[in-house]
């Protein structure tokens, strides 16, 4: 049990550095072009904008899963369908 805790803060640790991370890419790239006049705006929006980036990958990607489960089920459907004729048929010619 210690070993999975220790997992999920980790994963925590890295969540959170990744989107400290891309907060000083953007804060950064806010201060040199749209907000270079008002670096203080730039901080604060900095946290918002890399947030809701974060928020919309994982949104991507979990529609991303959402789509190959329902073609792994069409798959697995498509298999099972086979699989029966096959064995329909192989049972009709013996």
């Amino acid at each position: 049990m210690g070993s999975s805790l220790r997992l999920s803060v980790d994963v925590v640790g890295i969540i959170l550095w990744i989107l400290n991370f891309l907060q000083n890419i953007i804060m950064k790239f806010l201060e040199e072009t749209i907000l270079g006049s008002n670096p203080e705006i730039a901080t604060q929006f900095s946290g918002a904008i890399s947030t809701l980036i974060l928020m919309t990958a994982l949104y991507l990607l979990l529609s991303f899963v959402n789509a190959l489960r329902k073609v792994i089920g069409y798959l697995i459907l498509l298999g099972w369908g086979l699989l029966g004729l096959a064995i329909l048929l192989a049972v009709l010619a013996a």
